[in-house]
Order: C-alpha cells, then sequence, then structure tokens
C-alpha cells in the first residue's frame, strides 16, 4: 500500500520566523509506500505514483536558489532541494524570473562601481522573494503577499525518523485537491495529529 499522510508542522521545528504571522494553516504531507498492518514501511517521493502527484498537482516549479539569488525551473517530476519552491501560473513564474536577472544583474553593475569610486545608478526595486530567508528560516510575511500575488509556495523539508522528505503546504484548497488526486489514482489518504503518529523507518 502507498498512502500520503498529512500532519501538522512539529512544534519542535521553527520553519517561520518574521515579524508578521502566516496567514495560513500551513501543514505537512509526506508520502509512504510498502506500508505494513502496522503501519511501517519506507518514506519519500520515489515511486511512479508519488511522483505523478508532483507532476500533475505542482505544475510549472521553481525552486528558489537562495545563494545564487535565482528560480531554477524544476525540470524532474521530483522536488529533493529543501527549500521553497513557487509555481501554478507559468507567466507570473517568468515574470519573477526576469525581475531577478535584471535586478542582480543592476546590482552587480553597482557593485563595480562602487569599486572604481563611481556613483551608483538606479536599480530596479528588490523583488520580494530576495527576503525569504533570514538564516535557514522563512519569512512569514514573504510567504502571505506571495500567495496574495497568486503564486502557489511549497516548502520541502526533511524530518526523521518518521516522515523523512515531507512538504508544506499552505492553502485549504491544495489539500483538498490533493485527497481528490488520491482518490482517483487509488491511494490512501490519513491525516495525523502529530508527526509522533508515524511510524519510524
Amino acid at each position: 500500500m502507498e498512502r500520503i499522510i498529512e500532519f501538522p508542522i512539529p512544534d519542535w521545528d521553527e520553519v517561520f520566523v518574521g515579524d508578521t504571522d502566516l496567514k495560513y494553516k500551513a501543514r505537512c504531507i509526506c508520502y509512504q509506500t510498502n506500508v505494513d498492518k502496522m503501519g511501517y514501511g519506507p518514506y519519500g517521493f520515489i515511486t511512479d505514483k508519488a511522483e505523478s502527484i508532483i507532476f500533475c498537482l505542482f505544475k510549472e516549479l521553481f525552486y528558489f536558489d537562495w545563494e545564487s539569488r535565482v528560480l531554477r525551473k524544476n525540470s524532474s517530476v521530483s522536488v529533493r532541494m529543501k527549500g521553497l519552491y513557487i509555481g501554478g501560473n507559468a507567466i507570473k513564474n517568468q515574470e519573477l524570473e526576469q525581475k531577478l536577472i535584471s535586478y542582480n544583474a543592476s546590482e552587480l553593475k553597482n557593485s563595480l562601481r562602487r569599486k572604481k569610486g563611481l556613483p551608483v545608478i538606479f536599480s530596479n526595486e528588490a523583488p520580494i522573494i530576495l527576503g525569504t530567508y533570514q538564516g535557514e528560516l522563512i519569512d512569514a510575511g514573504v510567504v502571505n503577499q506571495l500567495i496574495c500575488e497568486g503564486y502557489f509556495c511549497l516548502v520541502v523539508k526533511y524530518y526523521a525518523p518518521q516522515a523523512g522528505q515531507s512538504l508544506v503546504l499552505f492553502e485549504d484548497k491544495d489539500f483538498e485537491k490533493l485527497k481528490v488526486y488520491a482518490q482517483d489514482v487509488s491511494i490512501d489518504y490519513h491525516t495525523a495529529s502529530s508527526i509522533d503518529d508515524l511510524r519510524a523507518w
């Protein structure tokens, strides 16, 4: 048996930070395969059915590479890198990608001008996504604004020994869509009240 498990973000895991509270009831989903009667089985979005969830439901995903300050189109059907992904609207994603490219280019030019003692040139306003991270934590206000502007947001986390690769989703409609899809492709959908309810693997 394969199943999706929905569970709250663990109390001990600080994911979000910032002056603004998250407006959405973020929850996690993980995927478990070869589940036995006792609830044991490996975790991870590694089977064809599991990868079809990401491919069919979470379209046009881009990974936000904070170190390079760029959006990278997720070319595979899986999401392996930890951190923030956005998606849902190809045109909006491409516009944001171009804004990042333009902003990074102007910042580089200004950096070179400063080194030469030249006055800086006007830079475009920094795209909101550049404020995503405070250390390894994600700014709740940035997520709020991205969703408000029509972006789909997803955060990849890894937990152990339960859950493994987990996806943090934000909007109720995404969970409902997931439940419908799971029923259509005969994947069990289980809701747990805590990550501690899951079996270690």
